[in-house]
């Protein structure tokens, strides 16, 4: 992914936040927010978020951000022929609840060209130490992992930064 589709991604992103905000703050003040009636009227927000881009082959990857509600790791996994998530090849060091950017994650072993990799949200299951039997996918409260797919590409962008 470029670094134009890059910033393509984060504005499509803040847009949509933008026009959630703007959906809840423009309803009538009358209305009882706390009703169970009024309640189902408002925009379900992901409290997950991994956001990772096409990069360069190397013995490592760096994810741009991972938002995480509780701690946990941000995983990369080999795509399979289908684009699921297949083995799994590195996992980073332990990340506490929040917003993290620039999250750099040591591979097992190098990756080829034009190779499909997979990050993906685990949580921790409290040991600090990622475990692939006990940490488990973080789960999207819409259904399935939280996660984002990327190519290996000799051709991708030389580096981005990405502060939060």
């Amino acid at each position: 992914m470029s670094q134009k589709n890059i910033w393509i991604t984060v504005s499509v992103i803040v847009l949509v936040i933008l026009g959630v905000w703007w959906g809840v703050a423009s309803k009538d003040s009358s209305d009882d927010v706390g009703s169970d009636e009024n309640r189902s009227n408002f925009a379900r927000v992901e409290e997950n978020a991994v956001v990772a881009v096409d990069q360069k082959p190397s013995g490592e990857v760096t994810v741009p951000v991972a938002v995480m509600k509780d701690g946990g790791f941000v995983v990369i996994h080999l795509a399979n022929e289908g684009g699921a998530p297949g083995e799994i090849i590195g996992a980073s060091e332990y990340l506490s609840a929040g917003e993290h950017s620039n999250v750099v994650v040591r591979l097992d072993s190098e990756v080829s060209d034009e190779t499909e990799l997979i990050a993906m949200l685990h949580k921790d299951d409290g040991s600090r130490e990622f475990n692939a039997d006990l940490d488990l996918p973080v789960l999207s409260q819409f259904g399935g992992p939280i996660m984002m797919s990327f190519i290996i590409d000799s051709a991708a962008g030389e580096s981005f930064d990405t502060k939060l």
